[in-house]
């Protein structure tokens, strides 16, 4: 290479910076040299193209990138994670207590007390089976026996005698 072809090609390089630079609209000087150039190249302003975003918490990871034609994000807004307020009574068998979509979550689960069981008091004169389902109770919290005891032995008494 030459030094004319070498001086060529620089002169051809700082023209295609200044179109660029103009393209980009810099602040073109009235002396396009290379003594110019790196305040013309200064002298473009950038302001990118922002966009916002709401997104909304899910159970998956989630990643908020700007769309196409967006340089980047102005701001991005976070819904309020959706969670549920939950009522349960308790029952014999193990309960599992999950969101209803849209929730991911829970935010409170009110247990309602046990049902008491109904128990009475009974008092019993003769012998026999009792059941409470028979009293509708669900069962006995005292159970009194007065069964006549004389009446009791002559039964069996009677009935020995009986059988001979």
């Amino acid at each position: 290479m030459s030094v004319a072809s070498e001086i060529t090609r620089i002169k051809n390089n700082i023209a295609a910076a200044y179109n660029e630079a103009e393209a980009k609209g810099a602040t073109m000087p009235a002396t396009e040299n290379s003594d110019n150039l790196a305040d013309t190249v200064a002298s473009i302003q950038s302001t990118p193209t922002l966009q916002s975003k709401t997104v909304t918490p899910t159970t998956s990871q989630q990643s908020v990138t700007p769309d196409s034609g967006y340089d980047g994000l102005s701001n991005v807004t976070v819904n309020a994670t959706p969670l549920e307020a939950k009522s349960v009574t308790p029952t014999a068998e193990q309960q599992v207590v999950t969101p209803t979509a849209p929730n991911i979550g829970l935010s409170s689960v009110t247990v309602g007390a046990a049902p008491q069981p109904t128990l009475i008091t009974k008092q019993i004169t003769a012998n026999g089976t009792y059941a409470a389902e028979d009293d509708n109770a669900d069962g006995y919290s005292e159970v009194a026996v007065n069964v006549d005891l004389k009446a009791f032995v002559n039964n069996i008494v009677n009935a020995e005698l009986n059988e001979r």
